[in-house]
């Protein structure tokens, strides 16, 4: 049972930040909506974090899937 109960916080925890990531694509995007005519080197920053944050979103989701897999195997 600690394999299991130990897989399930880090589910937690994946989802969590999982949350955290998108919410920040959400939030950066809206920002270069708002200011897309006025700060050029900004907007190259923050599609850089949005991208990256995509790119961290989307690990965390394959991982939180093998760690499920994981669990249902168990």
């Amino acid at each position: 049972m600690a394999i299991i109960d130990r897989v399930k916080e880090e589910l937690t925890l994946h989802r969590q930040l999982l949350i955290v990531t998108v919410a920040v694509v959400v939030t950066v995007v809206g920002w270069i909506a708002t200011n897309f005519d006025q700060h050029r080197i900004l907007i190259v920053v923050a599609l850089a974090t949005a991208l990256g944050t995509m790119v961290l979103a989307g690990y965390l989701t394959q991982y939180v899937y093998q760690l499920l897999k994981a669990v249902e195997d168990v």
